[in-house]
């Protein structure tokens, strides 16, 4: 095949990656303008006996992970009621050295980070260990979360930057977004987006799924359904249309999207949620 034909497929081949990557951005687009939140349709609400520092929510048996405040303990609901309580200071599997940061993996089991062992530890939904995963380049792993992949990013405190790392081998991908937080204290990872949230300074960096910068927000914010949402004190917002839902007479604390379902927490109460879209 002569050079000029190989030079003609190259750019054959380039224009119509162009032209699918453009095509799917105006899709992604439409979308995001012709649906609009509808309605946030409540699935379980979970008044504890503690204070929830971070909730979680697998649709797997509709399991609630509650990590209680100021202590290593994590209490399991199965469909709104306390089957088991796993943690507590110590060495055995159940138990954690230091717990720094909860979330659920794609196959709606429990993940947990222990700053002090360099470990993610994979609980089932009853509360028994299935396996961990040791990271010994980090030295403070604070804050994580993982992708639908399997994934996981983590923020390193003494690094200030997000690791990338393979569930599979452990080795590190790539890193980003270092020395651009002060104080981070949660990280989540969408289908298309990580947002870093800093509660002190209430700013929501949020970087692609590849780690490039995209922009800084006020407010914590979560996407979902190629959709923004934003905490406010008695309520969170949709960027569209600026609806409020879960409106509360209490301030919520926490705001989690993951796997399509929202979970808030306040002093008082936990909220599990799905919402609910119409078209344009």
């Amino acid at each position: 095949m002569s050079e000029i034909i190989m030079k003609r497929l190259k750019l054959f081949f380039v224009f119509s990656v162009s032209a699918l990557v453009f095509a799917c951005a105006v899709l992604v687009q439409e979308n995001n303008r012709n649906t609009i939140p509808r309605k946030l349709n409540i699935k379980y609400e979970i008044v504890p006996s503690f204070v929830p520092q971070k909730c979680c929510f697998s649709p797997e048996e509709e399991t609630v992970f509650l990590w209680e405040k100021n202590s290593s303990l994590i209490h399991i609901y199965r469909k709104g009621k306390e089957i088991n309580t796993i943690g507590g200071l110590g060495f055995e599997d159940s138990n954690f050295s230091k717990l720094a940061d909860i979330s659920i993996s794609p196959d709606g089991n429990l993940l947990t980070l222990d700053s002090f062992q360099n470990k993610i530890k994979k609980f089932d939904t009853e509360g028994r260990l299935i396996t961990d995963f040791e990271f010994l380049s980090l030295s403070t792993p604070a804050l994580f979360d993982v992708s639908a992949d399997e994934t996981f990013y983590i923020y390193d405190d003494n690094r200030k930057e997000i690791v990338v790392l393979s569930s599979l081998t452990g080795e590190e991908s790539f890193a980003f977004g270092r020395f651009v937080f002060a104080n981070p204290t949660q990280l989540t990872v969408s289908r298309n987006y990580v947002t870093v949230y800093e509660k002190d300074e209430n700013i929501s960096h949020v970087f692609n799924i590849l780690g490039q910068f995209e922009e800084d927000i006020e407010g914590n914010v979560q996407f979902e359904e190629n959709q923004r949402f934003v905490l406010k004190k008695f309520y969170f917002e949709s960027f569209v249309g600026k609806k409020k839902f879960a409106v509360a007479p209490y301030s919520w604390n926490d705001f989690l999207i993951k796997n399509g379902y929202f979970v808030l927490s306040s002093d008082e109460k936990v909220l599990i949620a799905e919402m609910e879209y119409e078209k344009r």
